[in-house]
């Protein structure tokens, strides 16, 4: 399931340092975002509680789990089955790590919109 759009799953975590398991997760979660039509959380902050969670995680289970849901099951692997719907109708994942894609103004003045 995850494996096929989180390459990220290969990397073995511990071999690398904290700013490198940062920088792994976050880049990987960028290109999922911007493959999928959504963002990564704009507040740094955020970004990183979240991203700091899954190399928990992940250190901790040997899996990418959300580091919002308790069950270490399948569907909780980062980007958990439940992203996308979230992320539709609430503007973000459960954990915040991703978000919906603001329209810019730009787009909604050629729209006739403003």
């Amino acid at each position: 399931m995850c494996i096929s759009h989180c390459p990220v799953e290969a990397i073995t975590i511990k071999e690398t340092g904290g700013e490198e398991k940062h920088k792994l997760i976050k880049n990987w979660a960028e290109e999922y975002a911007k493959t999928n039509g959504f963002n990564v959380n704009p507040k740094d902050k955020v970004l990183s509680v979240v991203i700091e969670g899954l190399i928990a995680k992940q250190e901790k289970f040997g899996k990418r789990y959300c580091p919002c849901r308790i069950q270490r099951i399948q569907e909780n692997i980062c980007p958990c089955v439940y992203h996308k719907d979230e992320i539709k109708k609430d503007g973000e994942c459960h954990c915040q790590l991703f978000v919906r894609q603001k329209k810019s103004k730009l787009k909604l003045i050629k729209n006739g919109r403003m």
